[in-house]
């Protein structure tokens, strides 16, 4: 799931829809093998994130170093 994504979805949604729509993501895309993550804030978050299917999480400044090496590389 990309970050926009993330946004759209959770902008124009429930909270219980952002989240059936994250699980839905995760889902199809460990099964085709790809990766899937989510910026999550606080260990709560982030432990619903990872038994819905996420294998990537960015915590608070990491999305900074993250997009600068994206920029980089």
């Amino acid at each position: 799931m990309t970050y926009r994504a993330a946004s759209a979805s959770r902008s124009n949604t429930t909270p219980r829809a952002f989240l059936k729509t994250a699980e839905t993501i995760f889902t199809k895309a460990r099964a085709k093998g790809i990766g899937a993550g989510i910026h999550a804030w606080g260990d709560t978050p982030a432990r619903r994130a990872c038994q819905m299917g996420a294998n990537l999480l960015i915590h608070k400044a990491d999305i900074i170093f993250f997009k600068n090496g994206v920029r980089t590389n």
